[in-house]
């Protein structure tokens, strides 16, 4: 089980399948779905930095109003995840 998690994470088309996956299903799910999936990117893949793109290409979709919360609300949202995430995972050994 060990070894397939490593090959997983090294894997370079399953990366680019997970990414492809996660910015089609921008156009198709709710964000927090969306944040959902990109946890478990965070998780397997490590850095995963392309999880901070879908954030960015929530709020160049779908940003409205005035103020920086509504420009910039879900790039915050994911960057934060993104941080915690990278954060627990350098505590924790996988």
């Amino acid at each position: 089980m060990v070894h397939t998690f490593s090959r997983l994470q090294e894997s370079i088309p399953a990366r680019i399948l997970f990414v492809f996956i996660t910015l089609v299903l921008v156009f198709l799910v709710p964000w927090w779905l969306v944040l959902i999936l990109g946890l478990v990117g965070v998780a397997i893949f490590h850095p995963f930095p392309e999880f901070l793109l879908t954030g960015i290409l929530f709020d160049i979709l779908y940003g409205a109003g005035p103020g920086v919360w509504n420009l910039a609300r879900h790039t915050i949202i994911f960057l934060a995840v993104f941080l915690v995430v990278t954060f627990i995972r350098s505590r924790v050994r996988l």
